[in-house]
């Protein structure tokens, strides 16, 4: 969080190379971010002849926002049935895909909560820390 207010200050004091450096260092460190992916657009925007690159980064920040909207739909359906084993198993499995692993895992036990024997939950919860070696 502190290098996207290092880079959002760059920004606003008018240095745009500056805060591009910054913003691509805060998603670095933490790529599902969303807002850096729009302030680096505007950075980019800024800057004669890449217009492009700022495009392919505003494209990446609403890309990021879907994920992020359906990533809370997913959670309220999982809220309205926290039991439902096969529920939790989807919803686990779009964290997995997001390489969201400690939230796929958490998913993944509560589904074997509810039906100890489920068989995606079983092979997803494997597999998941499988991919961390």
């Amino acid at each position: 969080m502190a290098l996207t207010e290092r880079a959002k200050l760059a920004l606003e004091k008018g240095r745009p190379i500056e805060a591009e450096q910054w913003f691509r260092k805060a998603l670095e460190a933490e790529p599902s971010l969303i807002a850096p992916h729009f302030y680096l657009y505007q950075c980019l925007n800024l800057q004669p002849g890449r217009e492009k690159e700022a495009q392919i980064e505003l494209e990446k920040h609403k890309e990021c926002q879907q994920r992020f909207e359906r990533q809370n739909k997913i959670l309220e359906e999982v809220e309205k049935s926290p039991n439902d084993a096969d529920r939790l198993v989807e919803a686990a499995e779009f964290f997995l895909v997001n390489r969201q692993l400690p939230m796929a895992r958490q998913l993944l036990l509560r589904a074997l909560q509810a039906q100890p024997n489920h068989p995606k939950a079983r092979k997803h919860l494997a597999t998941s820390f499988q991919d961390t070696r």
